[in-house]
């Protein structure tokens, strides 16, 4: 269940207010956040990943259009919640390659975490 946004702190209602209903054509990066908010770029980062927690669809790209967006398209949110997991995965890989392990032990242990 996506919570409601009363549930959101300050900081994140600000930052979901600027993004919200903005397509990816319309991406802001940390520089215009940060500006509109006066939140550092460290911050905002924090409480994009928060707020995606939160069950906000935000996208984000290092390429033009670079920035921050409202994940509104099935598609658009299913092929970012795949990068997502790719990411995942290769810090389990680089996880378990430090230790000597293997991807699969180290999802074990992930998956005993989460519980």
């Amino acid at each position: 269940m996506i919570p409601d946004d009363n549930t959101l702190t300050t900081e994140e209602a600000e930052v979901w207010t600027l993004l919200r209903n903005r397509p990816r054509i319309f991406a802001k990066n940390s520089w215009w956040l940060a500006g509109m908010t006066e939140i550092n770029q460290r911050a905002l980062r924090k409480i994009v990943q928060a707020l995606r927690r939160k069950g906000k669809a935000i996208g984000s790209s290092s390429q033009k259009p670079a920035g921050y967006w409202h994940l509104v398209d099935p598609e658009e949110k299913e092929r970012v919640a795949a990068q997502l997991r790719r990411q995942g995965l290769r810090t389990l890989e680089t996880a378990a390659a430090i230790k000597n392990s293997t991807p699969e032990e180290e999802l074990a242990v992930a998956q005993m975490e989460l519980l």
